[in-house]
């Protein structure tokens, strides 16, 4: 577990512990209980450690673990990379050629095997998967979306503590009133507002008596993403948490969209009933 003295720091002003006592704990743990710490789930529920800011320590060490094996991949030298970490979202018009544009427009609603050359235009690409991209299903899906009232991915929500990949090709030319993705810019990054928030939203999801339980969560089935407070002004939220608002990815046909989905983030509401096609591709990071 290697951490720089800035992460010690801002981790501390977050949580108010320290991060390389936490580590010590964590380093005693069984092998089975450090892989929990070291995994995909979103939230480790009734952990004793998450009031000394487990979930924070999870999204340094995630973040750490990702430049890592992009550093050891020869991926991190790159500019699509650096232009991904620094913004946490990527655009590339014109993604596919024409021919290969039109073929995947005739294709059918649903999972498809990327054939060779759409690999290679990804690889080329999307350098800041590293090497997860090589074993990652090379599967896309071929969706339209029809908008409805209530649909919750119209909140600002993040699917992860830890780095995702979610790609959207789109098969139209795509305007607010499309309804496509919103994305808060930078919002990936691990500042101390950010890890404050991750602690203090880790610590409600063990409380369904807390106040803001309901706001910060999907309450059923069970807790999932964490919400941007559903009762407040997202705008304010953003600001008090010292981000930048929302960016609404309107775009024309063929480009590719490509998102940090530790980041804040959602679908733009629009009308019910109004629809939009995409491509997507998705990678766990």
């Amino acid at each position: 577990m290697i951490f720089s003295e800035h992460q010690a720091q801002i981790f501390l002003e977050a949580t108010g512990h320290e991060l390389w006592k936490l580590c010590d704990e964590i380093s005693s743990l069984d092998e089975l209980q450090r892989k929990e710490v070291e995994g995909l789930d979103k939230h480790i529920f009734n952990h004793p450690l998450n009031k000394k800011g487990l979930q924070a320590f999870r999204a340094l060490l995630a973040e750490n673990t990702w430049i890592q094996d992009l550093k050891n991949s020869n991926n991190y030298d790159n500019q699509n990379t650096h232009a991904f970490i620094e913004n946490g979202y990527f655009i590339k018009e014109d993604f596919m050629p024409l021919e290969l544009y039109e073929q995947i427009q005739n294709l059918s609603h649903g999972v498809h095997n990327m054939g060779t050359e759409l690999v290679e235009l990804y690889k080329q690409v999307l350098t800041f998967a590293g090497s997860r991209f090589d074993f990652s299903y090379k599967n896309i899906n071929i969706k339209t979306y029809e908008h409805f009232e209530g649909d919750d991915q119209y909140e600002l929500h993040l699917d992860s503590h830890r780095p995702r990949i979610k790609s959207w090709v789109y098969l139209q030319d795509t305007t607010e009133e499309h309804g496509p993705l919103g994305y808060v810019p930078k919002s990936n990054k691990n500042t101390v507002e950010k890890l404050k928030w991750l602690y203090e939203t880790s610590l409600i999801a063990n409380d369904e008596k807390h106040p803001l339980f309901f706001n910060r969560h999907i309450s059923t089935p069970r807790v999932g993403s964490y919400r941007l407070n559903r009762q407040a002004d997202a705008n304010a939220e953003l600001e008090r948490l010292n981000m930048a608002k929302e960016k609404v990815m309107c775009v024309k046909e063929n480009t590719l969209v490509v998102a940090d989905t530790r980041g804040f983030h959602r679908r733009v509401p629009a009308e019910p009933g109004t629809k939009r096609k995409s491509m997507r591709f998705n990678i766990l990071l």
